[in-house]
């Protein structure tokens, strides 16, 4: 059963709000890791041995993966919620953390540089 409200179904207009709700959610992520400092971004690099190099963290790869998990993929790999976790809710500390301490974080999430992380 619908409510009409003034000429709109009312699970519309909360349809609409939720998406809205979870486009601003991607969208923050987006803005808070596009604001990470080049120098912690350096340091979160790896080494591939396959490669026989060294790999480094692509600020706007990762973004796109982000984007493509939130509004496509959406399969419950739990690195995305962790790192959205990490960036976007002050109760994380993150903010607070020094450069350091803010690499040692995200390197200790091992699913966010297996699942979130694009390197080049």
């Amino acid at each position: 059963m619908y409510i009409r409200m003034n000429g709109t179904d009312r699970t519309d207009r909360t349809d609409s709000l939720v998406k809205s709700e979870f486009v601003n959610k991607v969208e923050n992520l987006c803005d808070a890791f596009e604001c990470i400092d080049e120098e912690i971004l350096e340091k979160l690099c790896v080494y591939s041995h396959a490669l026989n190099r060294t790999l480094n963290l692509s600020r706007s790869a990762t973004i796109a993966n982000i984007r493509l998990y939130y509004y496509i993929i959406n399969d419950n790999r739990n690195g995305f919620e962790i790192l959205n976790y990490i960036l976007t809710n002050e109760n994380s500390g993150y903010q607070k953390l020094n450069n350091e301490e803010k690499i040692a974080l995200i390197k200790k999430n091992v699913a966010i540089s297996n699942n979130v992380f694009v390197y080049i």
